[in-house]
């Protein structure tokens, strides 16, 4: 088995990597194995194929600037739309992301970005924003999210019915082992560790 980190120097990856070697693309998985077919998921699980995963979806929002979802650490292919539902840039409903301390990460305090731009989040992830004067506003990222973030709608008119629509996956928690297995483990060890005192 072969590492990529013994071959060349990396060219880029999406799914996994190509590494030149002397002219020469060898393609590695998300393993980083050369010859590797195993790509990441929609939860970034290497070699997964999405049972580890959690889908979520958002269909209405509220008048006023409110709570939407909070966005959970390990989120995954982030996508939040909302739609003006015509042509106009704005509908007088705008998207925010608000950090755990209460500090805002995009669009809080009534403060707007109009143009398309990166969100630097504290824990070095990055998100893309379309910017607030789109017809279509999107949040979008891979992930996964360090931190968790609440998604915001601020809407500022009542003459439409807000539009906002969000997918992100989670990776699921690891079954959690039974009291009755743990028990009949502690007893199997017991009596493994007897008889190697009776030897």
């Amino acid at each position: 088995m072969v590492f990529v980190e013994d071959i060349g120097k990396t060219l880029g990856h999406v799914h996994g990597a190509c590494y030149n070697t002397g002219g020469r693309c060898i393609h590695a998985g998300c393993d980083r194995v050369i010859g590797s077919k195993k790509k990441f998921d929609k939860c970034m699980v290497c070699g997964g194929d999405n049972s580890a995963c959690q889908y979520a979806v958002f269909l209405s929002a509220r008048y006023g600037y409110n709570d939407v979802v909070t966005i959970p650490v390990g989120a995954t292919h982030i996508l939040i739309r909302q739609s003006s539902g015509s042509s106009s840039a704005s509908d007088g409903i705008y998207l925010a992301l608000r950090r755990r301390d209460h500090s805002y990460a995009l669009n809080g305090n009534y403060v707007l970005a109009p143009s398309e731009q990166d969100v630097h989040l504290h824990s070095g992830s990055v998100l893309r924003y379309s910017g607030a004067t789109k017809a279509v506003e999107t949040i979008v990222g891979r992930g996964p999210l360090k931190e968790p973030l609440t998604l915001q709608a601020l809407v500022v008119t009542d003459q439409k019915t807000p539009r906002l629509k969000y997918t992100f996956f989670v990776p699921k928690a690891p079954k959690r082992l039974s009291d009755q297995w743990l028990k009949q483990k502690a007893r199997i060890l017991e009596v493994l560790r007897s008889r190697r005192g009776h030897k």
